[in-house]
């Protein structure tokens, strides 16, 4: 049995406090002044800044048809994009308002990098989109970007013709503000010069589209053409030489020549400056209303520019500009970031309190609770100041990694502190002696503690960055911060202050007996009959084990994911079943909101907000009273909106998510070139879905379809006419949906120029039918004379997976559905299905992300496991003595399972964060106990007397470290407070950790000294069978 006794540089630590306190004094002081500072300067923010391995690309183009999209646009923009390393997989939609491309990189790329090379290839590409794409959008996404406010605009004024004064006298003033980094209007378009052209008038003047757009875009333009030098001399000049010609009003724009006749613009079209059209709507409590959404810069604390921005937008509402215009706030997240946080720190107080309750209860000395109890505010002030340097943030995760090292920030104080009153109260030494005895007895246990509680989040800052490590590397970063800092503490502070305070708080021993003592009486009896007792022991721990593993099987429900948070605000979306016009949906919109408000009171509603948008999304989200106020549940009130919901026309609203956009619903794709084959498929995979328990129906995307008018052109009767197909396509292109001009620029900024020949609405078939199309002679043929116009259907959306066709099948889940099971259900029954050649099926991304982050978490916990087996083999020297502390591990595992199936409460990936924390945790009391034996048996004891006397000195500061932790939880555990507002519970994780402790702590102090008496019988046996040591040199004293 060997020692480990490489431990002098920390013990030197303390014993050099006690040699200059002043030095040390001096050093936690000023790292607590910094702690307090960057307190005051650490960005506040909900979530921190973290970025995905995902890029969006977006092009708008609007009043096109999806397969021009595809064909046009999304197929050579895949193809470029393709030649991108570390893709995963890439993703698109065509639409009839432009194309969306999703790229999902490898884990741990620099997405900067890559989104540099996005832009490029796309610059690439450009010259083989359409020449009328204006603008294309990329987009990296990172947490911490969405805004920090959401208002709506309503009022008795006419909002949709308000552009310019919202614009001057709101959005331009609160961009202003320091800390916001952007503002954006939505609901109102800006304004653009409108060119609406004459049919009649260019037949009569003989003036084709090419002519007329060619001629405007020559009239407006600025082109560098290099440098002129006046010079060789000192005085020259070196000059820029920019060509332009720029119309800069209206009138110029009426009065532009457009050939040699002297016919002018205005001869041919009228030219206005409108606002923007617009294919969407918002509406708050019945009323239009016009959205803004303010975002602030990543470097500003949250907070403190969210209270500039209220300050400027009380200012600006008193001004006479805004009379009749009310901002109602929709979202404030730093309210929420607030609320999230205080309940945090309530949380995190209560539990402190608490823990301090417990620690006077076991010490019984008010100054000894007190000091111990200092490890709790020094620690997590430095750690503020550690978080600052390392350009973190505080959040909700860095909050809640501090909230849960609470319980474990005295652990270390408590450890060390019993053993100096230990070693003083045997009355042998004096203070000083006893305070560099007793620190040197348990300061590889309390360094090896503090090495497997940072070894556990190891796994998580260095290994696969997947989105549930990117958030928990914050959460890791509070707590080994706060853990090392306790650490230091513990050898340097606290050894000096008990020094300092000497008799007043170690007192000599006396004959007064305590519970605790009691108790450790009690504890030796019951360890000594499962010591004597093994093969009873031994059949225990096989009955405990084989009723964990049946309560997990039978009772704890495992969900994927993050279970869904209770929020008194809520989407109802309407599932449209088409492609209907703004005002088709408006007026089913306004009858599904005119219900709700005949119902307010009966429903418990405050506020009602809407949204929709032609060939988009159209839902209802409704805003509850609240709760204190409430007089019904939410899953009541939810069950009552529908049992008397109107019908519509455009769709069915209820409270599901569909298309996989929620946690009640999935999607599989069928992939493949053809989707006329895939659309053949579909009625026999359906039918086997359908007959599915607890899929409540598995359907294609009923909205997918709209209806079409199809241009056949007659190529020999062109051809005979001298008609160019390509013109064709043009002059239908330009006269359906407009054209894009180059911009000009005004003393307001840039505005765009739209060349169109009919309002959104107003063309009819007629019109289509007698659309001039000029030959290559000269003259002019109407469209109906060289092509015939069809009827027909096609999809609304086309949508590509890894460049392939893809067809989506939507698959709705009942309520107590579990997801993991139903997914290997539905894989099961899409494996059997054949396919043809070229043919298959997956998942969507976020059905088959389902379950990645539970599998992540557990190869992490296996590798958290394994790094600490190495830690405690050089603590123990030895490879058979960690197996009895990792079994430790396993009890609390079991305990989770228990306490789970007692409280009702589902394991989800919270659940599983607390299981890889509780590693870390668990451990220290077997590392303290062991340890201490092997200490107790080098010193010449018996290892029966060894195992007995460790059992009974260490009993109390385990039981008080446990405690501590237990009930600093206890809080967090009985409460709903949920990450952010918004997201996950934290109840799952924090009941993780109180079962799995409590009940691996009483397990194992009578379990595993009987596994240490096995392993060190195996150890004797190995040695005599191998290497044929003489059985009285190995057996045990």
């Amino acid at each position: 049995m060997k020692k480990l006794t490489d431990t002098g540089g920390f013990s030197a630590i303390a014993e050099f406090s006690l040699k200059r306190p002043i030095t040390i004094t001096m050093i936690f002081l000023s790292l607590v002044v910094i702690g307090l500072i960057s307190a005051r300067l650490l960005p506040l923010e909900q979530w921190p800044q973290v970025k995905f391995p995902f890029i969006n690309v977006n092009v708008a183009y609007p009043s096109a048809t999806p397969k021009e999209v595809e064909q046009n646009i999304t197929r050579p923009l895949e193809e470029a994009l393709a030649t991108i390393g570390d893709i995963e997989n890439i993703n698109s939609r065509s639409g009839t308002n432009g194309a969306n491309i999703g790229i999902m990189f490898k884990s741990g790329v620099d997405i900067d990098e890559k989104t540099m090379l996005v832009k490029e290839q796309i610059d690439l590409t450009r010259p083989l989109l359409p020449d009328d794409v204006r603008r294309i959008v990329v987009n990296k996404a990172q947490s911490g970007d969405d805004a920090i406010m959401e208002l709506r605009i309503t009022g008795d004024i006419d909002l949709e013709h308000s552009y310019d004064v919202i614009n001057r006298y709101l959005v331009r003033p609160i961009q202003r503000v320091a800390g916001v980094a952007r503002v954006e209007l939505q609901g109102l378009e800006p304004r653009e010069l409108r060119i609406m052209i004459d049919n009649d008038a260019l037949k009569m003047y003989n003036i084709s589209f090419d002519e007329l757009t060619q001629k405007i875009n020559d009239s407006n333009f600025a082109i560098a053409s290099g440098d002129f030098k006046t010079g060789y001399t000192r005085d020259s000049k070196q000059l820029s030489v920019v060509p332009k010609t720029q119309l800069l009003d209206l009138d110029k724009f009426k009065n532009l020549v457009l050939n040699s006749s002297g016919v002018r613009l205005a001869d041919v079209a009228k030219i206005d400056v409108v606002n923007g059209e617009r294919n969407y709507a918002r509406h708050l409590d019945r009323k239009y209303s016009v959205g803004l959404e303010v975002y602030n810069d990543s470097t500003s604390n949250l907070v403190d520019v969210a209270a500039r921005v209220l300050e400027k937008i009380e200012e600006i509402s008193k001004t006479p500009q805004m009379q009749g215009i009310q901002l109602v706030f929709l979202n404030n997240q730093a309210q929420s970031v607030k609320d999230s946080l205080n309940e945090v720190i309530m949380a995190g107080v209560l539990g402190a309190l608490l823990s301090l309750i417990v620690l006077f209860i076991f010490i019984r000395d008010v100054q000894t609770t007190l000091l111990v109890s200092l490890s709790i505010p020094i620690s997590i002030t430095i750690t503020l100041g550690i978080l600052y340097f390392l350009g973190l943030s505080l959040n909700v995760l860095s909050l809640m990694g501090l909230m849960l090292a609470i319980g474990m920030l005295v652990d270390n104080s408590v450890v060390i502190s019993e053993s100096i009153f230990t070693r003083k109260s045997s009355g042998k030494y004096n203070i000083a002696t006893a305070i560099k005895k007793g620190v040197s007895d348990v300061m590889v246990p309390v360094i090896a503690g503090t090495l497997t509680s940072i070894c556990v989040f190891l796994p998580i800052v260095v290994g696969a960055q997947d989105m549930v490590s990117l958030f928990l590397t914050h959460v890791a970063a509070s707590i080994i911060a706060a853990l090392v800092i306790s650490l230091f503490l513990s050898i340097t502070v606290v050894p000096l202050i008990i020094s300092r305070l000497n008799r007043n708080i170690i007192q000599k021993p006396n004959n007064k007996k305590t519970w605790v003592d009691s108790l450790k009486v009690k504890y030796v009896k019951a360890l000594s009959f499962t010591l004597a007792h093994r093969w009873v022991t031994f059949f225990s721990i096989v009955v405990i084990v084989t009723l964990g593993i049946v309560v997990n099987i039978m009772f704890v429900k495992d969900e994927e994911g993050f279970q869904d948070s209770v929020s008194r605000d809520f989407w109802m979306p309407y599932h449209v079943d088409g492609s209907f016009t703004l005002d088709r949906l408006k007026k089913d919109v306004d009858k599904i909101e005119n219900y709700l408000y005949a119902n307010q009171d009966k429903f418990n509603i405050r506020t009602v907000y809407s949204y929709y948008e032609e060939d988009g999304f159209v839902g209802t989200k409704i805003y509850l009273v609240d709760e204190d106020k409430a007089s019904k549940s939410i899953v009541a009130i939810k069950k009552e909106i529908m049992e008397n919901m109107p019908k519509i026309t455009i769709g069915k609203p209820n409270f599901r998510w569909s298309r996989g956009r929620g946690n009640d619903s999935m999607s599989v794709y069928l992939q493949g070139d053809s989707q006329e084959v895939m659309k053949q498929m579909l009625p026999s995979i359906l039918l086997e879905l359908n007959k599915v328990d607890g899929i409540a129906g598995a359907t294609v995307e009923k909205k997918n379809n709209r209806e079409e008018l199809q241009i056949v052109i007659n190529r020999e009767r062109a051809i005979r006419l001298g008609v160019d197909p390509d013109n064709i396509a043009q002059s239908v292109s330009i006269a359906m949906r407009g054209m894009n001009l180059r911009d000009i620029v005004t003393e307001s900024g840039e505005m765009p120029v739209i060349l169109r020949f009919y309002k959104t609405g107003e063309f009819k078939l007629e019109q289509l039918s007698e659309l001039p199309i000029k030959t290559n002679n000269g003259n002019q043929v109407t469209l109906a004379t060289v092509a015939d116009i069809v009827n027909t259907s096609s999809p609304q959306t086309i949508r590509r997976h890894n460049r392939m066709g893809a067809i989506q099948i939507e698959i709705d889940l009942d309520d107590e559905v579990n997801k993991k099971d139903m997914k290997a259900t539905i894989e099961t029954i899409m494996d059997r299905i054949n396919y043809p050649s070229g043919y298959q099926w997956t998942f969507d991304g976020n059905t088959r992300n389902r379950g990645m982050q539970s599998s992540s978490m557990t190869t992490n916990i296996f590798i958290a496991i394994a790094l600490i087996f190495i830690v405690m083999a050089a603590l123990f020297e030895s490879m058979l003595f960690p197996f009895c502390v990792i079994s430790s591990i396993a009890f609390s595992y079991i305990g989770v399972f228990f306490f789970f199936a007692i409280t009702g409460t589902q394991f989800t990936i919270m659940a599983a964060i607390g299981m890889l924390i509780l590693i870390g945790v668990v451990v220290n009391n077997g590392i303290v106990l062991i340890d201490h034996i092997n200490q107790l048996r080098i010193k010449g004891m018996v290892r029966r007397d060894a195992v007995l006397q460790a059992g009974k000195d260490r009993l109390r500061p385990i039981l008080m470290t446990v405690s501590t932790t237990v009930v600093g939880l206890i809080p967090l555990a009985m409460s709903v407070s949920t990450i952010g507002g918004q997201g996950p519970a934290y109840f799952p994780m924090a009941r993780a950790i109180i079962g799995g402790l409590t009940f691996s702590t009483i397990v194992s102090l009578l379990v595993l000294p009987s596994l240490y008496c096995w392993l060190d019988d195996l150890r004797i046996w190995t040695k005599d069978r191998l290497f044929h040591q003489n059985p009285a040199q190995v057996k045990p004293h």
